[in-house]
């Protein structure tokens, strides 16, 4: 699965012909079962102001219509590229006439000028049911614990093809369904987050806001 969906502004969202230079490539895998404990992934993109940008859903499974994780989607700015927003993935099931958000991946971000940004948003077994309440304001559940919403850009890599479908680092890409990493550990000055290696000391981050 790849979407594309372009940033037009502030309020309206379309799509990209071509693949823009300023962009993130969110990465979407899961650990849980599909489509017996989440049949569908959402994606909503909100403004600070609360605003809804965009929002989208594909139906997990192995037939017809349906998608199958990993996958991913590509939010490219339009006028206002400097603009922070969050993005929300969710993981529904549904009960009879009802469709109900079990498992939720929530980020804060803003673009990078001139990078396209990785970010990889899975839905885990750890964090099934634990949605608003369950973290402090401001927080969310990943990997099973309380982390911060808001997250510093810089800190993402860049992104190369396919690497929605392989982990960077760690020991869980075979429960998300990823291609396993050649290395367990991350180069020196990162660190292992959600099989992904995220920056943690450098002079280009001296700048930015304090990492999370």
């Amino acid at each position: 699965m790849m979407s594309r969906v372009a940033w037009l502004g502030m309020g309206m969202l379309g799509l990209v012909a071509c693949a823009p230079r300023t962009e993130i490539v969110v990465g979407l895998a899961t650990s849980l079962s599909t489509p017996d404990q989440i049949d569908t992934v959402e994606m909503q993109v909100w403004a600070p102001s609360g605003k809804l940008l965009a929002t989208h859903a594909w139906e997990l499974g192995g037939g017809g219509a349906a998608v199958m994780l990993p996958g991913s989607f590509t939010i490219a700015p339009g006028s206002d590229a400097a603009s922070s927003f969050r993005v929300y993935v969710n993981g529904l099931r549904t009960n009879g006439f009802v469709r109900e958000v079990v498992v939720s991946r929530r980020v804060g971000i803003s673009f990078v000028t001139g990078r396209s940004l990785f970010l990889r948003m899975p839905l885990t077994r750890e964090c099934l049911g634990k949605l608003d309440g369950f973290c402090p304001a401001d927080q969310w559940c990943v990997e099973g614990a309380c982390r911060p919403i808001d997250i510093n850009p810089v800190r993402q890599p860049d992104y190369q093809t396919g690497l929605e479908n392989r982990a960077q680092c760690g020991d869980d890409a075979m429960s998300l369904g990823l291609t396993p990493a050649a290395l367990v550990d991350c180069a020196a000055g990162s660190a292992c987050l959600e099989a992904t290696c995220l920056a943690t000391a450098g002079a280009d981050l001296a700048a930015t806001p304090p990492l999370v």
